[in-house]
């Protein structure tokens, strides 16, 4: 227990004595979870042993595992050390891609905890553009379920960085909070937590305090000192408020704004393609702010300075709050790439996000289109 009053020390959450083990099961297929993908890179250079072959090491849970390209430029084969015996064998491409790019999702056996083994599937991608690296990422998850007070409750573990082990802080936990039986993995999504952040169901706060290495079972603790749920931030969900100081020192107040058409845009001067959507953004405040829409821009510089000086030369007309690189508004929605606009309605739910440039435009003109609130 002391690696779980560690973790509950470091979040500043207090737990409570009893812990459940939830049992952890191997799915070898990601894609059944999240199609999304962080890729990591080997060093592939000749081995000396066969012309033109290439070789590289994959380390999963500590362990060096040869991957090798044979007879790259003419039908090129790949050979994996699986089994961690130091001997490859031939693993066939499952996809082979026009431009040449082949994958294949070899599965290895890794040494696991109490003497026993563990299945480990990984995406590995190899380019003849680019022959030198092959790509991989993970194609495994764990999954299991928490019995609570009142429910069963489904979650995931993955190991986002690939490196063989799931308790380490790369890690990744998925909660099915809002008890619709299914797991919202999207980058922004409220049913997705740090390894051992605390997460919320039916008002009681719960946090991992301890994941097996071979991610075959977690400790879930509930907590006394509750967090705060993640709100969700979904089309029909409510938007979540915030109070902020515009450019010239004046409160903003978003629930204040309830009756109006809230347009967020979230951006930065150093983002290209935000620059690219400012006039578009700049047009719906011009020709659409008489009508009851309020565009809101939040910034995202690196600096005030750098926010300064982007207001400056780009002579924005609608209302602008500095938030930051990580700011309390980009926090709070969960902010993992710009530009990215929501589209509040009258009523303070979210009706669209992620929109641009036309649809854009036709999302705040259909709105403008239904009857208001009584």
């Amino acid at each position: 227990m002391r690696a779980a009053a560690a973790v509950c020390a470091l979040l500043l959450v207090a737990c409570a004595a009893a812990a459940t083990t939830v049992p952890l099961e191997y799915v070898g297929d990601i894609t059944l979870l999240t199609t999304s993908c962080a890729l990591h890179m080997i060093k592939v250079s000749p081995d000396g042993t066969d012309s033109g072959a290439l070789s590289g090491i994959l380390t999963l849970a500590g362990e060096r595992r040869v991957v090798r390209i044979a007879s790259p430029t003419d039908g090129a084969t790949l050979a994996v050390d699986l089994a961690g015996d130091g001997t490859t064998t031939l693993v066939e491409w499952d996809q082979a891609f026009a431009d040449g790019t082949l994958i294949a999702s070899p599965e290895f056996i890794l040494a696991g905890t109490e003497s026993q083994t563990a299945s480990y599937r990984t995406f590995l991608m190899w380019s003849p553009f680019l022959p030198v690296v092959v790509t991989y990422c993970r194609d495994n998850y764990r999954s299991g379920a928490l019995e609570t007070a009142g429910r069963t409750v489904a979650l995931a573990v993955v190991d986002d960085d690939t490196n063989g082990r799931f308790d380490d802080d790369a890690g990744t936990l998925f909660v099915d909070v809002d008890g619709d039986g299914q797991l919202l993995t999207d980058a922004d999504s409220h049913e997705r937590f740090g390894l051992y952040e605390p997460f919320v169901i039916d008002g009681t706060t719960y946090v991992a305090t301890s994941v097996a290495a071979d991610g075959s079972w977690a400790e879930i603790e509930t907590a006394t000192v509750p967090a705060l749920p993640k709100p969700p931030l979904l089309d029909g969900f409510p938007a979540p408020g915030f109070t902020a100081l515009d450019a010239q020192g004046s409160p903003v107040d978003v629930a204040s704004l309830r009756g109006k058409i809230v347009l967020l845009d979230f951006w930065a001067a150093w983002c290209a393609p935000c620059l690219e959507e400012l006039p578009t953004i700049a047009s719906i405040h011009e020709a659409l702010s008489d009508q009851g829409v309020v565009v809101l821009g939040v910034n995202l510089d690196r600096s005030d300075t750098a926010f300064r000086d982007a207001l400056a030369r780009l002579a924005l007309p609608y209302v602008q709050i500095y938030d930051g690189s990580d700011g309390p508004i980009s926090s709070l929605y969960r902010i993992g790439g710009i530009p990215m606009t929501y589209l509040i309605g009258r009523d303070g739910v979210i009706r669209a996000r992620g929109l641009r440039g036309g649809a854009l435009v036709a999302a705040i003109e259909a709105l403008l289109g239904e009857e208001p609130e009584s």
